[in-house]
């Protein structure tokens, strides 16, 4: 039944990278997702401290999901084009993780954007 039900290979990558990377802000940084970003914002998810009871926008996530990578769509490509992509919330100041889930392999990569 599972395997009937999710038949759309874009969607659920998409939500299968959602899921991992959530779960890879949580392991890796002090942060949670608190909210999702609008459309046009370059980012999909606010995040915020853990034990922030106001969860305030601290820092920012972008992902991105590869169903299988091939030699034009590589995790290294996707990554330079999420950080070209992110740039237009820069003017948050906050720091922006970028977070690129390969299924194929399978492989996460996950970092924090540095100038």
């Amino acid at each position: 039944q599972i395997d009937s039900a999710w038949q759309d290979e874009i969607e659920y990558t998409d939500n299968g990278a959602v899921c991992l990377s959530a779960l890879l802000v949580k392991e890796c940084t002090d942060y949670t997702i608190i909210r999702r970003a609008r459309i046009g914002t370059g980012i999909d998810y606010w995040l915020g401290k853990e034990n922030d009871i106001l969860f305030q926008d601290s820092a920012r996530l972008e992902i991105s999901g590869i169903f299988e990578e091939s030699k034009t769509n590589t995790v290294q490509k996707r990554f330079n084009k999420k950080k070209r992509q992110v740039q237009s919330s820069d003017s948050t100041s906050l720091p922006v993780y970028i977070s690129i889930i390969e299924f194929s392999s399978p492989k996460a990569f996950f970092a924090k954007k540095t100038d």
